[in-house]
């Protein structure tokens, strides 16, 4: 996690830090693509166990996606894709 001072004005796409974001990004669904593959490799998950990690892991395909707009229109995003963050690291440690 890397963190700097910045203008709280909107993103643009010239911006180093949206072409970070893209990035990083990326590497999340990527993450959370491995947490599927095992998910669906198990046999042993009971429907409850199944149907709350099916909702966590939609959250997390949703975050990144949802940060790039944010990043763009909202002015504070450091703080939204902080909480995002914690949402898809939830979704990984259930």
């Amino acid at each position: 996690m890397a963190l700097k001072y910045s203008t709280h004005q909107h993103g643009t796409v010239q911006d180093a830090d949206f072409w970070y974001l893209i990035q990083s990004s990326g590497m999340q669904l990527l993450s959370v693509l491995t947490v599927v593959i095992f998910i669906w490799t198990r046999n042993d998950l009971t429907f409850e166990s199944w149907s709350w990690s099916s909702a966590f892991i939609s959250l997390a395909i949703l975050c990144p996606f949802g940060a790039i707009p944010c990043y763009l229109y909202y002015q504070q995003t450091g703080v939204l894709q902080y909480r995002l963050l914690i949402v898809r690291l939830k979704s990984l440690w259930s």
